[in-house]
């Protein structure tokens, strides 16, 4: 797809700012020496130098621990305009699910923003630097539990997702309140490396427009579908250095499903859906793969042979029908819920997860694709304010957790199996157990290199909130300090 080109600047204002705090650093090393004294800094930059609001703090709402079905409808909790009201996109259906058919979840009506409890930093495992990134490339390959790019330089996702693609609104949301290019700045700005863009099948219709809420800050969008709304953003993420993970997060707008298929969205569509993006994006180099679809759940299995249920089956197919078109592509592949196909909403049984999360089967019976060296595998994980699991309550808490993350999915990286990013986690961390669980999680990636798409950028959020307040441009700076150390800045551009 031929594209208008754009200039692309020759250094962002992440990288400018980390290049003068290593230069401050350096001088300050050398005054220090020169008297003989030692000090220690602490390791975080200042958040205020990329528009931080130090006193910021998440809205505080209650903790959620009511179980996902296999079809779930949510609603935003965050302020629009009385002409729409879009559907929030929680990662719901990593929750454990509910037998019953249908969920309807009420709306919540937004509460006013208070102050959160500044996180808990525990000792790292290990300090693992993230390796220096070349530039986009857009041939990114697996070499056992890492991702290299062409030139056969490591790569570390260090990403963040932005919904709205997958709801009624049409495109990634808070574009009623700001500026798409602004919202796009500010992640790079911000130190992240990939944007992880969610859509519902039904966004891939020719009819699928955005609310026209839209238009007021982004006159340049009016008219657009959503799929020309994809591609503005898609090719501005390259200029600003961002690679983009496609996300088939949902079949209809605001429908989740435990399948990667229903009535209305038959098995042949997971096929059709990824051979259009395929076709569109193959040529934009910054668009690194295809998230097939992100939480298969409930009766969804792996490796049970059956090919209404098993999601290996389901993978391998649609990974391949990819490379058809987009050979150099990365095909993400997430988990289930429990390896034979059993919801989990009530049992608490120790081969229970969260949902698309459960890749023990992969390390057995991986998916294996024509073209080698493409899959990494997808997972979640998130606090007690989405779901309280069984290991939260454990007394060796948190000691445990590097044994439940190698139970389900850190195996398959340990191994060489395959690379894993967790594509989603989060929490509210206004609660101890949860600030103390993100700073454990992020230290066990850093440790063992393994990437991450932070769930999210909006507020929204359902559940756990999002890394900006309610005002769609501040960020809360307690989010953020526990993040910015892992980052890495975006692809040089």
């Amino acid at each position: 797809m031929n594209r208008p080109a754009m200039n692309r600047p020759a250094m962002n204002r992440m990288q400018v700012r980390r290049l003068l705090t290593g230069v401050l650093t350096t001088v300050t090393v050398i005054g220090l020496a020169s008297v003989l004294v030692v000090a220690a800094t602490p390791g975080n930059d200042d958040p205020s130098a990329v528009g931080v609001d130090p006193s910021a703090a998440t809205a505080d709402t209650e903790e959620s621990t009511t179980a996902t079905t296999a079809t779930t409808t949510t609603t935003a909790d965050s302020i629009v305009p009385a002409t729409t009201l879009p559907a929030a996109s929680a990662d719901d259906p990593s929750e454990p699910a509910a037998d019953a058919a249908t969920t309807t979840t009420t709306p919540a009506t937004t509460a006013a923003p208070t102050t959160t409890a500044a996180p808990t930093t525990l000792p790292p495992e290990t300090t693992v630097a993230p390796p220096a990134l070349g530039p986009l490339d857009g041939n990114w390959t697996t070499q056992g539990p890492g991702i290299i790019d062409a030139a056969g330089e490591p790569v570390t996702i260090r990403g963040i997702n932005w919904f709205g693609f997958e709801t009624d609104f049409g495109a990634p949301h808070g574009l009623w309140e700001r500026p798409w290019k602004d919202m796009v700045d500010q992640v790079a700005d911000l130190g992240f490396n990939t944007l992880r863009l969610p859509f519902a099948s039904a966004t891939l219709n020719d009819a699928s427009v955005p609310d026209g809420s839209i238009a007021g800050p982004n006159p340049d969008l009016a008219g657009l579908t959503s799929l020309e709304v994809m591609d503005q953003i898609v090719a501005y993420a390259d200029a600003v250095g961002l690679a983009v993970i496609l996300d088939r997060h949902a079949l209809g707008t605001g429908v989740r499903h435990h399948l990667w298929y229903d009535e209305n969205h038959p098995p042949e569509r997971l096929i059709e859906d990824w051979q259009l993006l395929a076709e569109r994006y193959r040529d934009d180099t910054n668009v690194i793969g295809a998230d097939l679809y992100d939480a298969p759940h409930d009766s969804a299995c792996w490796g049970c042979g059956d090919p209404a249920v098993d999601w290996r089956i389901a993978a391998e197919a649609a990974g391949n029908a990819i490379h058809e078109i987009a050979p150099e592509w990365l095909v993400f592949v997430a988990g289930v819920e429990h390896l034979g196909g059993a919801s989990c909403d009530t049992s608490g049984a120790a081969d229970c997860t969260w949902h698309g999360s459960n890749l023990a089967g992969a390390v057995d019976a991986p998916v294996t694709l024509a073209v080698p060296g493409k899959v990494v595998y997808s997972t979640h994980d998130y606090g007690t304010s989405v779901f309280r699991q069984r290991w939260f309550d454990d007394p060796a808490f948190p000691e445990n957790l590097p044994a439940v993350w190698e139970q389900f999915w850190g195996r398959v990286a340990s191994t060489g199996t395959a690379p894993v990013v967790v594509n989603g986690f989060a929490a509210r961390l206004d609660t101890e157990i949860d600030r103390v669980w993100q700073q454990r999680l992020l230290d066990h990636l850093a440790a063992t290199g393994t990437g991450f798409n932070y769930w999210a950028l909006n507020p929204n959020a359902d559940d756990n909130g999002g890394l900006l307040l309610d005002d769609w441009v501040t960020v809360d700076s307690n989010r953020f300090s526990m993040l910015e150390p892992y980052l890495t800045g975006p692809f040089p551009t």
